[in-house]
This record gives structure tokens, sequence and C-alpha cells, in this order.
């Protein structure tokens, strides 16, 4: 239970599927008018820049997460995920992510989830990212969230009070 006051923290990664789903049932929460709070972390910091084409191991590890999220799925939660093309780098994107005002985040968090995983746009690209209305960066911002997940168990998504 909830103590009041308090604010649900997730941390996730745009080219995470759990953090997805974290995502869309954050909404959720947001719609009933918790307070939630999405901190964008790069998890797996070693992607190139150019990302990594999702064939053979990438692509079968991605489809066995999707059938996993799929299996977790509540009957009002829709499945809007495909597979994308590549698994980007996601760090312009977090940085990005961290400069938008706090009370415009979750309209820019939900953008960003939906052009990585169900438009395949290449959201590590300056102009995706202009057109989705996420252009600004706040580098301070964006290590501040990492520091303070490294601090935990560093999977995504995690949730913290």
């Amino acid at each position: 239970m909830r103590e009041p006051g308090s604010t649900y923290v997730v941390y996730g990664d745009f080219n995470c599927p759990y953090s997805r789903l974290a995502s869309a049932r954050l909404a959720v929460l947001e719609d009933r008018g918790e307070p939630v709070e999405f901190r964008a972390v790069e998890h797996d910091p070693a992607i190139p820049g150019e990302g990594i084409r999702v064939v053979g191991e990438v692509e079968e590890e991605l489809q066995r997460e999707l059938a996993q999220i799929r299996g977790m799925l509540g009957p009002d939660e829709r499945d809007p995920l495909q597979i994308p093309a590549r698994r980007l780098n996601t760090r312009r994107a977090i940085e990005a992510y961290a400069a938008v005002p706090a009370e415009l985040r979750p309209e820019g968090r939900e953008r960003i989830f939906q052009a990585y995983w169900e438009g395949d746009q290449d959201i590590s690209d300056p102009a995706v990212l202009a057109d989705l209305e996420v252009d600004g960066s706040d580098p301070e911002t964006a290590a501040r969230w990492r520091e303070e997940w490294e601090a935990l168990p560093e999977i995504v998504p995690v949730m913290v009070l």
C-alpha cells in the first residue's frame, strides 16, 4: 500500500518492452491522479550509436520477451508491441525526455514509446525526437536518474516509492 504523499517512481528504458508495459500501466495510475514519475535510464549503454539489427539471437530474445509480456496483459490492456528493425541506443532520447517539463513528461514518454514500439522509428535521431516534441537535452538530469537507478537492482523496469 502506498503511503499518502509518496510517489511511484519507475526507472525504465525506451528500448525495453517491459518498460513499455510499465509505462502503459503508469498511464492508468496517472489518469487516476496517482503521483507517479517515470525516469528514463539507459540499461545497456554498450549498444552502439547506430543500434543493433534485430536478427538472429537478438530477434529470438525479443520474440520471447514479447510472448512473456503478452502473457502478462490484463483483459483491458492492448498489445501494440511490434519487433523493431533495430535495438537502439537510447541515450539521446533519454536526455531529450529529461529536458521535457515534468508536467509534460507523461505525454512525451508515451510518444517516444509509441514511436519505437509501434512505429519502428529511430528515437536516437534528433529529427524524429523533434517531430515527437521531445527535442531538448538535459544530460545532467539523465545522469542523476542513472546514478539513482544504479543504486537499485539494475533491472528495467524497476519501481520504487
